[in-house]
């Protein structure tokens, strides 16, 4: 049997303090990627000189190889190094994706690490079922709170169980469990290059949650399968400004009603059950109307409240409707 042939694509923005030990975990892969292209989103520290230096210290080649010249062993073929003017990770994640040359395109981020079976477990289940399109794993999460450093396992951490995904290995009715939560993140994911045309890319105009939203795209049209392995390491030091969930809360809402605007045909044809799309709305209007009103954008926010009870009446979302126009 002929391997599958991975690129990797990673974004990278003054990444000099952690690039290499990335660019390891995809080298020592036991499964050989058969590229890996580097995005430098314009990085203003010696990015790019680490990554030459790397170049050539692995002897990893810059041109294009015969796709006949890659095995399921030691080291990838090649080290791509593309430069862009700073766009953000999802502009560079779509220009890795235009590059690529693999049948599969796996993503990971220039400070989180992979287990060295990550690839060969994926392509794995990929040899396992010929339908699924797109596999994520398990990832480990080191986390800053107020008491320090903790790390958690994210399925287990989450209850991502056989009872959540509905099956062994696929996950049964992905969009409306990507509703509920975004149980995929980017590092863990390898999808094959045929899920990406025209208007399933990443959201380049979008600053969050646009990885949720290529994959909501996704379930619309593919197969996803799931490993219970932790195959990714991931550092989250996010800052939990409430400026910033406000902010993700409305780009949740605009992700929605663009899908529904766009691919009303391809949603209705899931069949959603008990009218699960139109509570979620319900929900993210009347929460993000009361996150508006602690910002003291009552007008926002009152527009909120009238589309969650379009949605559905409830008391609580009318009292604060009204409380919102009374607010100094």
């Amino acid at each position: 049997m002929s391997s599958p042939l991975v690129s990797v694509i990673i974004p990278a923005y003054n990444a000099e303090g952690f690039i290499v030990e990335t660019l390891d975990s995809v080298v020592t892969q036991t499964y050989r990627p058969m590229e890996i292209i580097v995005v430098d989103d314009g990085s203003t520290d010696r990015t790019a000189e680490i990554v030459k230096d790397y170049q050539q210290m692995r002897k990893l080649t810059s041109r294009p190889v015969s796709r006949l010249s890659s095995d399921s062993t030691g080291k990838p073929d090649n080290l791509i190094y593309i430069y862009q003017q700073n766009s953000g990770p999802s502009k560079a994640r779509n220009t890795g994706i235009k590059a690529a040359k693999g049948d599969y395109i796996a993503f990971l981020d220039a400070d989180d690490l992979w287990m060295d079976y990550k690839l060969e477990k994926q392509i794995n289940l990929f040899r396992k079922d010929a339908e699924i399109d797109i596999v994520f794993s398990d990832v480990k999460i080191t986390r800053l709170s107020s008491s320090g450093m903790k790390e958690l396992a994210m399925f287990r951490e989450n209850k991502y169980d056989r009872e959540f995904f509905g099956h062994d290995y696929i996950v049964v009715d992905p969009f409306m469990k990507l509703l509920k939560t975004n149980f995929m993140l980017t590092p863990a994911v390898v999808a094959k290059r045929s899920c990406f045309n025209d208007d399933i890319f990443f959201n380049e105009e979008r600053r969050y949650v646009e990885d949720w939203e290529l994959w909501l795209n996704m379930a619309l049209h593919y197969k996803f399968g799931y490993m219970n392995d932790i195959c990714v390491h991931v550092k989250d030091m996010g800052d939990g400004l409430s400026a910033d969930k406000l902010k993700m809360s409305l780009s949740v809402i605009d992700v929605i009603e663009t899908l529904i605007n766009e691919k009303k045909g391809q949603i209705e044809k899931l069949e959603l059950k008990n009218n699960f799309l139109s509570k979620f709305l319900k929900d993210e209007y009347k929460w993000t109307g009361y996150n508006l009103m602690r910002n003291r954008n009552s007008r926002r926010a009152r527009t909120m409240f009238r589309k969650s009870l379009k949605e559905a009446f409830d008391l609580k979302t009318v009292f604060y409707y009204l409380k919102s126009y009374f607010q100094a």
